[in-house]
């Protein structure tokens, strides 16, 4: 039901089957399925209780540590990244053909000749723009002008608003059905 992962010293997710989870906790509503599966994760990171709570701009973080947290959920899944070191993102996307449709919405020009209409291409790009805006965490970004994706050579994005400039590497796993995309820091 929950699997955890360490990306890097000191850069750990969680990552919690909500089908499996939900079984357990189907008398709370699903909203707050959602909330007390992320606190679970959240303990199960951090070895302790941990409380969960997020800033103005509704970004999570974790009460009374100086610990960075990006949480996503998609169809079934839910994951949370923590790390002890830098601001980071996370998201999981389900693979599936919508994405085609909408992909002039967020890639830019080189992005959508990268993707060349194939859809785990196509959520990939989707997913790392969603972990980037939750690493940034200030909102306000244009996915297409201010966040930018390469999948090769090296998977990498950048995030230039303004001032604003980070380049970051991107990790990315496949777990059945859904791409999970999340920041290994800058480059």
């Amino acid at each position: 039901m929950l699997t955890i992962k360490d990306i890097q010293p000191g850069f750990r997710i969680g990552l919690l089957n909500m089908d499996q989870f939900s079984q357990l906790y189907n008398t709370i509503p699903e909203k707050d399925r959602h909330r007390a599966g992320a606190q679970q994760v959240l303990s199960a990171l951090m070895g302790r209780e941990a409380a969960l709570v997020h800033d103005a701009y509704g970004k999570p973080w974790v009460e009374g540590s100086p610990f960075h947290l990006s949480v996503s959920h998609s169809h079934g899944w839910l994951v949370v990244a923590l790390n002890e070191k830098e601001p980071v993102g996370v998201d999981i996307e389900l693979m599936r053909d919508k994405v085609v449709r909408v992909q002039h919405k967020f890639l830019s020009g080189s992005e959508l000749e990268e993707a060349d209409g194939d859809v785990e291409r196509l959520v990939t790009f989707w997913a790392a723009k969603e972990a980037m805006y939750k690493y940034y965490g200030l909102k306000a970004l244009d996915f297409c002008n201010h966040l930018h994706v390469q999948l090769t050579p090296q998977f990498t994005g950048e995030i230039e608003k303004g001032v604003y400039k980070k380049r970051l590497l991107l990790g990315k796993e496949k777990i059945k059905q859904h791409i999970l995309v999340y920041t290994l820091g800058e480059y």
